[in-house]
């Protein structure tokens, strides 16, 4: 029986110690293979770890420590890691030497020690199916299906969080006057836009192909660095005017047919690049952009047929919609200036603000929301401190159909009243100018308060007393001021604001622009709404040179009947709209350095883009940022782009 229970318990011990041997051998067999492979790998990789960095190393700081130090030995790959950097050289001998030299290497009280390491592992990813298209709409308008208060409401709070953030940074930077900001106090409510759709003046859209390979016009889909460039239509997005979307469709019905196919941006082939719509409330212009065309006679084959789309010859068209004004432009490249040929209309279209006329050319700037700028504008008087003229009230604005706008102001219903009896009353046009007693007795008892610059309204005389030269004089200064709509508004608000009795002082504008053609439009809108010739100047030139010699460029009514025309200080405040991505550092520097300008308005259509501008203006005075700093005193958001996350802010600067 004994014998029976060791011979049957045998096999089973057996299996146990085979298996156990069996793992072991495997387990050995790994580890040779792993130790094998990293031997390999490492005999094979010519990479470097450098080890205990200084805390603080930047990259570039350590690239010209390699390049000092090894200025024969190339690498191909620079990488830094918390306190480890890892260098790739090209070969072994680079990679000997480099050990040698920083092994015991010291820099920054701190001592390196180098090791051999393989190389980094490329790590697979996995194929990611393609995500389906965004629409035009959701691309341009994603607020679009969001409730308007609740728009207003998202960029309040983005508004907050970017004031915030402008907080802390200016506290980083040494401008520890920032702590006692209170951002809820500083940011004022977000002023709403009259229009919420169809208010898009200007639109620009890429020709291309869209997801099915039909030429499509409209708005870019994919991301460039993927080299496609696949285009969705523009006929969903809701704040396009119907004008621009029929004028669109007519010319992509037309490149369709034409034969020629959209420029391709990576093969460089192709006619077609894109098409450029400024869609105004009177005019239309529409500048078609296309690559260089080696065939002549082809060409001006295509500029005859496209006036026949946009402008046909019979005299009474039967187009559903309006172009004013038509361009071609030729490119070759996307940093070129373009090669404008007008074909047929007008050489210029126009449109009006605060019922003041403004010449448009191919390249001026202006604002994409006629309406919402009044607003925008008017925030920008209130900052600066001007005097405040009587509003008038406007039509109803139809920016969809465009039927009824554009028709200038109106006077109230009871005015209206008032206007139609026969007991002598002053006729519609006259009372335009809304002059009443009550406007008069606030003016004599000088009403008006200004905030922290002596910029406020004298009071009020009689039209016929004699000139004093203690009377306030104001000097704004349009600072890269395109063609001059900002300056000009204001000026003209202030002209209101005398002829209403609410200011009796000298008003003066000077306009600043690096752009020459923009200077001519500036002086030229100027003298078409009959702004007095001795009350503005427009200078091309830099701000920063013009700034030194302001008794110079002053305009003459500083110096007419004045025994003392030198500008004094709080007589002068500035207004900056610079482009989205904010200002170059010399402009800023001649602003703080203008010690005679005691008020800056700041305008940015990207807040996040001008905080270096506005901490710049606001560090503590150094070698570098001459000039007393200013302060941030308000920030107004205005929605300037109903149903998209873009706003504009006006931001007060004083000192």
């Amino acid at each position: 029986m004994e014998s029976k229970n060791v011979e049957g318990g045998a096999p089973e011990e057996e299996k146990l110690l085979e298996s156990q041997q069996k793992t072991k051998l495997a387990t050995e067999e790994n580890f040779s293979t792993n130790i094998a492979e990293k031997t390999k790998a490492l005999e094979e990789s010519l990479r470097m770890q450098i080890k205990n960095l200084p805390k603080f190393l930047q990259f570039q700081q350590l690239k010209k420590i390699l390049h000092k130090h090894l200025p024969s030995i190339q690498y191909r790959k620079l990488k830094i890691c918390e306190d480890n950097a890892y260098v790739s050289f090209l070969n072994v001998e680079g990679l000997q030497e480099a050990l040698k030299i920083f092994d015991g290497f010291e820099i920054k009280g701190k001592t390196l020690s180098t090791k051999h390491v393989p190389e980094e592992s490329i790590v697979e990813r996995k194929p990611q199916s393609p995500k389906p298209l965004k629409t035009a709409k959701e691309l341009t308008t994603p607020l679009a299906d969001l409730p308007y208060d609740q728009q207003l409401e998202q960029k309040q709070n983005t508004s907050i969080k970017v004031a915030l953030n402008l907080k802390k940074q200016c506290i980083s930077n040494g401008i520890y006057s920032a702590r006692q900001w209170v951002v809820e106090n500083l940011v004022k409510d977000i002023l709403p836009s009259p229009v919420q759709e169809h208010y898009r003046n200007k639109a620009e859209h890429t020709c291309a192909y869209d997801v099915n390979g039909d030429i499509c016009v409209g708005f870019v889909a994919t991301r460039l660095q993927d080299k496609q460039l696949t285009t969705v239509p523009i006929y969903d997005c809701p704040h396009l005017r119907k004008n621009t979307l029929k004028v669109n469709q007519a010319f992509e019905e037309y490149i369709r047919k034409s034969g020629l196919p959209p420029f391709h941006e990576f093969d460089r082939k192709g006619f077609w690049r894109s098409l450029l719509i400024r869609d105004f409330l009177a005019d239309c212009m529409v500048v078609v952009n296309v690559f260089p065309f080696e065939d002549q006679e082809l060409f001006e084959k295509v500029k005859k047929e496209l006036i026949e789309v946009f402008m046909p010859s019979e005299p009474i068209s039967t187009k559903d919609f309006r172009v004013t004004s038509l361009y071609i432009a030729v490119q070759k490249n996307a940093s070129d200036e373009s090669k404008l040929e007008k074909l047929a209309g007008t050489p210029y279209v126009y449109e009006r603000l605060f019922n003041i006329k403004f010449r448009i050319s191919p390249n001026t700037f202006f604002q994409t929301n006629t309406v919402t700028t009044e607003v925008l504008y008017t925030a920008i008087g209130d900052a600066l401190g001007l005097p405040k003229p009587e509003p008038l009230v406007r039509l109803p604005v139809v920016v969809g159909d465009n039927k009824d706008a554009g028709k200038g102001f109106i006077l109230s219903a009871k005015e209206k009243e008032k206007s139609s009896t026969n007991d002598g009353e002053e006729p519609v046009a006259k009372k335009l100018k809304i002059e009443t007693n009550n406007e008069s007795e606030q003016g004599k008892n000088g009403n008006a308060v200004e905030e922290n610059v002596e910029v406020a309204e004298t009071e009020v005389k009689e039209e016929n007393t004699a000139e004093e030269p203690t009377k306030k004089r104001i000097l704004l200064l349009d600072i890269c001021c395109g063609a001059g709509t900002i300056g000009l508004s204001l000026a003209k608000r202030v002209e209101k604001a005398t002829a209403q009795g609410k200011f009796n002082g000298i008003f003066g504008l000077l306009g600043v622009e690096l752009i020459n053609e923009a200077v001519i439009d500036a002086e030229l809108n100027a003298r078409d709404n009959h702004l007095k010739a001795n009350t503005f100047r427009y200078i091309p030139g830099k701000a920063e040179a013009i700034f030194s010699s302001l008794n110079y460029f002053a305009p003459d009514c500083f110096k007419e009947n004045s025994t003392n025309p030198e500008l004094k200080a709080g007589e002068i405040v500035g207004v900056l709209d610079p482009p989205r991505a904010g200002m170059n550092d010399k402009v800023i520097i001649g602003c703080r350095k203008l010690e005679e300008m005691k008020r800056l308005v700041y305008v940015s259509c990207d807040p996040n883009a001008a905080l270096k501008n506005i901490i710049d203006l606001c560090r503590p005075k150094s070698k570098k940022y001459e000039g007393s700093p200013f302060t941030v005193t308000s920030i107004q958001p205005v929605d300037m782009f109903p149903l998209t996350t873009h706003f504009e802010w006006v931001i007060q600067l004083d000192r």
